[in-house]
């Protein structure tokens, strides 16, 4: 048996000078790890014993003559303790974000059974609609779109008090999440398209220290902005109105003219109901029809609001680059008089960006020197522990001055009398 901290990698033939034969039954100790830095499932507590055939295995007097060799990436020559692999979730979105999107699909799939089963129910018994028929104003509902070929039969008792109490339930709660999910869904598609399109037009960039990586990227004219950032989503809209277009074609027997602008009136929830839905066959297309277009043209519409964030974002960097270079600018963020430290510096423009708030700040600058106590410019152990007991004394006095208040609330906001020495509580 080899000691492990003396354990060596065989060399390579053509790098090793005329190692000795060693017998075949010689064992030696090596590690087990594969190549991506991932152990067992129950790894061994040391190392591992595995046969050495007598090519590889050497003995201590013709390993200290023969050169270093140069080791593989796969073998390690030392215990090294087992680590999380990296490379986990480079594949897929992380488990909490595949959890929690879990349950929002689960939640968005119980509020539409509710919201369109009960209504269903209740329109097919009072008023005689079939199932396609309430599916589909149920939806026309939701999404704000209001073709006006179905209504409520004033005659029905209860029917439109109904019809508002679900108009405000089927626009705040289902199609809202029910738009969110559509959302996330072609949000990708938007992120890589976008990618693509920066890998074939990059945009410029600036080396602010020079050290051959671009920082900071310069924010391109409008024009171009936005269409570089919007041609997908454009595609993608056009596309699919297209598709449901040309379906409609076949189930009404529409021209494709009047059914792509039926589909596009549809889309933006203007619902002017001049071309008509005859058929339930129509009518279960369009309830797709509706809650896909709208939720895309809903998140195109947020998307846009973002570009634009981000790019007043871009802008307002860029002025702080050149900003940089004005001397008076720059002195106003000396808050000592002492000239304008790295501190200063960062805050300051971290302040102009309105990243920050001075306010916010000057808080968690008070509250650094609270905990150092001893005034050193920077906190130990010692002071963290002080501060934190001081906290604790504060959170306490804070609870006994408001046993009096949470006692005049239980008894119905009647003041007691003051004792003496102690201070009403109004």
């Amino acid at each position: 048996m080899v000691d492990a901290p003396s354990l060596a990698m065989a060399a390579p033939r053509s790098t090793r000078s005329a190692p000795e034969k060693a017998p075949a039954a010689q064992r030696v100790q090596v590690l087990w790890l594969d190549k991506q830095n991932e152990w067992p499932p129950e790894p061994p507590q040391d190392v591992h014993e595995v046969q050495a055939s007598p090519d590889v295995a050497m003995t201590s007097a013709a390993r200290a003559r023969a050169p270093r060799p140069v080791m593989p990436p796969a073998v390690l020559v030392a215990p090294v303790p087992p680590q999380p692999s990296l490379e986990l979730n480079t594949l897929g979105p992380p488990r909490q974000t595949m959890h929690a999107l879990g349950k929002e699909i689960a939640a968005c799939l119980l509020w539409c059974c509710i919201y369109f089963g009960t209504g269903s129910a209740f329109y097919m018994s009072l008023q005689g609609w079939n199932i396609w028929q309430s599916l589909y104003f149920l939806m026309v509902t939701a999404a704000t779109v209001g073709y006006g070929d179905l209504y409520p039969d004033p005659s029905v008792p209860g029917s439109r008090m109904f019809t508002l109490v679900y108009i405000f339930f089927g626009i705040i709660v289902v199609f809202a999440k029910l738009s969110a999910l559509v959302a996330k869904g072609i949000k990708p598609m938007y992120i890589s398209s976008r990618a693509a399109l920066e890998r074939w037009f990059p945009q410029s960039g600036v080396d602010i220290d020079g050290d051959g990586t671009e920082d900071f990227k310069v924010p391109r004219k409008p024009l171009y902005y936005y269409s570089k950032n919007l041609i997908a989503p454009f595609i993608c809209i056009v596309a699919i109105q297209c598709l449901f277009a040309q379906v409609f074609c076949a189930i009404e027997g529409w021209d494709f003219g009047s059914a792509i602008y039926h589909c596009m009136v549809t889309m933006t929830t203007v619902g002017l109901g001049d071309v008509k839905i005859a058929s339930d066959g129509g009518r279960m297309w369009a309830f797709f029809h509706i809650a896909i277009s709208v939720s895309i043209l809903a998140a195109s519409v947020r998307d846009v609001s973002e570009l634009s964030k981000a790019r007043q974002e871009a802008l307002r960097k860029m002025d702080m680059v050149k900003g940089s270079l004005d001397v008076d600018l720059m002195m106003s963020l000396d808050k000592d008089g002492d000239g304008v430290n790295q501190f200063e510096f960062v805050i300051g423009m971290l302040t102009m960006l309105d990243a920050v708030k001075q306010e916010d700040v000057d808080m968690f600058v008070k509250l650094f020197e609270a905990l150092d106590s001893d005034a050193s410019g920077k906190l130990d152990e010692n002071d963290i522990r002080a501060g934190l007991e001081d906290r604790q004394k504060q959170l306490q006095l804070m609870q006994i001055d408001q046993r009096p208040m949470l006692k005049m609330i239980e008894a119905g906001f009647k003041p007691a009398r003051a004792r003496s020495g102690s201070p009403p509580y109004m």
